[in-house]
């Protein structure tokens, strides 16, 4: 299949034009896992705790993105910060994707798989 069919087929699947933010990392994420990367879900929420009755704050890097992985043909890191609606980038996400970039890695933020794509083709990646 040409590039150009596969990503036909990709953004007829994950453009949805109003996705809820698991759906839109979901589809992210498989968009990744079929394309190349190895990609996962970074959970960084709070984790209740059973023992002492209360919610633990969670042990990642403030501002660390939603989706982290690597590209499996070159181990290039890739960093998604999924934002849907009216969901905006803190300070700390901000600086948590520029210095993923500076390091030579990937970089983005995304409301659907759609926007992905569009990032990788925009360096050439696509």
């Amino acid at each position: 299949m040409t590039t150009n069919k596969f990503r036909n087929q990709i953004l007829k699947k994950f453009r949805n034009l109003n996705p809820t933010t698991n759906q839109a990392t979901r589809q992210i994420l498989e968009y990744l896992n079929t394309s190349g990367f190895y990609a996962w879900r970074n959970n960084n929420n709070a984790v209740w705790d059973e023992k002492k009755q209360a919610f633990r704050a969670g042990s990642v890097e403030k501002g660390i993105a939603d989706i982290i992985g690597i590209q499996k043909k070159t181990g290039r890191f890739i960093a998604v910060e999924v934002k849907v609606g009216k969901d905006k980038l803190s300070a700390e996400q901000s600086r948590f994707l520029d210095s993923i970039t500076r390091a030579g890695g990937l970089a983005c933020v995304a409301s659907c798989a759609g926007d992905v794509v569009d990032y990788l083709e925009s360096i050439n990646m696509g």
